[in-house]
């Protein structure tokens, strides 16, 4: 976490975390989810910490809120991307609607 505060724009420190993430899911890492809101939040939001925010939140279950984090990547943060952040958003949008009621 301090490598990712000392230079927030590189991805190298923020794709450990996620390493780190899929051992344990964000809310295990107090810290770690306090930075990333505050990376989400700021004047120029990261999309890396908004990623790990949407991967958290479809790990919880949250998926329409995971999707709409994923569409907001594609949207206005990471539109490079935007192909693979819509294929992630209808991906968990999918799961929500062949989940039961």
């Amino acid at each position: 976490l301090d490598k990712a505060k000392v230079a927030p724009h590189n991805e190298s420190a923020w794709a450990f975390i996620r390493g780190m993430m899929q051992q344990d899911p964000l809310p295990a890492f107090p810290a770690l989810t306090a930075a990333v809101e505050e990376y989400c939040k700021g004047t120029v939001p990261l999309a890396s910490a908004i990623e790990l925010k949407a991967n958290a939140l479809a790990h919880k279950g949250a998926n329409e809120e995971a999707a709409a984090l994923f569409r907001r990547l594609a949207q206005e943060l990471d539109p490079i991307r935007a192909k693979y952040w819509l294929w992630k958003a209808a991906t968990l949008q999918g799961s929500a609607q062949s989940e039961p009621s």
